[in-house]
């Protein structure tokens, strides 16, 4: 990881094994993690860049950045759901199988998922 890069819209840059260690996806190659109100686009040009024979990325950012998680509510009165209560951190990876369960889907999950249904939202748990 870069601790200061000198690219003034870059909070760090972390290599592949980083990414491995922070449990990020385990074939990136690298991860760039912008500032707060920064982000990456199309359309830049310059000496340094690039065009790859192909795009790939995704969305996330370091688990140790509090500011970054997201509020998950859930509202509407479902009968299996506890009334006004609050889990906490949730990840969202948990929140397909929690929909699913929900949704009364029969959730057949792949050994390789992350995801777990929330049981804490759920009454008589």
């Amino acid at each position: 990881m870069l601790s200061k890069p000198d690219q003034f819209f870059l909070r760090a840059v972390y290599n592949a094994t980083a990414v491995a260690a922070m449990g990020g996806y385990p074939g990136a190659h690298a991860v760039i993690e912008c500032l707060i109100g920064t982000y990456i686009g199309n359309g830049v040009s310059g000496s340094y860049v690039q065009t790859p024979s192909f795009f790939a990325s995704g969305h996330g950012f370091p688990p140790e950045r509090p500011e970054m998680h997201a509020t998950f509510v859930v509202a509407g009165g479902h009968p299996q759901l506890k009334r006004g209560s609050t889990i906490g951190l949730v990840h969202l990876v948990d929140i397909a199988p929690t929909i699913a369960k929900l949704l009364g889907l029969s959730w057949i999950a792949p050994s390789n998922l992350d995801g777990r249904i929330l049981t804490e939202l759920f009454a008589g748990k």
